[in-house]
């Protein structure tokens, strides 16, 4: 999905992202998370790279929520270690990297990239209890915890 970069495009991604989790029945904890992250990788992509649009992507299958977005900018990034509890900006990707089993970026050969983040979501026969659900108590797929080009194949549905 292409978005106008606006700052009315985070609560329009979320919307879309709660909408489509909940149809794949997604458990609520993850749902939150999944919008927590989309907004916080769009903000990003609004507030820090001159583009007229932004792409988005959200695919989910074997156990793991894959968002994507897609920007004009081929600079990576800033994680930001320093921000005071008090700040009111900064911590956006704190977030990101708390609330998901991994997240990064890739350049692409046309001056672009895109900044991804991997939710895990455990099989509803063990339910999301507090940290398991963003800690894969069940067992995340091993490859796909720390390879930066892991993708779930497959996708049941994609915004």
């Amino acid at each position: 999905m292409n978005l106008v970069q606006s700052d009315r495009s985070v609560p329009f991604i979320r919307a879309s992202v709660r909408r489509v989790a909940d149809a794949w029945g997604l458990d609520a904890l993850i749902v939150d998370d999944a919008e927590l992250v989309a907004s916080e990788l769009v903000t990003n992509a609004v507030r820090h790279v001159p583009c007229p649009e932004i792409g988005f992507t959200a695919t989910y299958a074997e156990k793991l929520l894959l968002i994507q977005v897609h920007d004009g900018s081929v600079d990576p990034p800033v994680l930001r270690h320093g921000s005071t509890g008090s700040a009111e900006s900064g911590r956006g990707l704190v977030l990101v990297r708390a609330l998901t089993l991994d997240w990064g970026w890739m350049p692409h050969g046309d001056g672009t990239k895109s900044t991804w983040a991997l939710i895990y979501v455990p099989t509803t026969d063990a339910p999301c209890t507090g940290s398991n659900c963003r800690n894969g108590a069940d067992g995340p797929p091993s490859a796909a915890s720390r390879d930066e080009h892991a993708r779930p194949s497959a996708p049941r549905e994609h915004l």
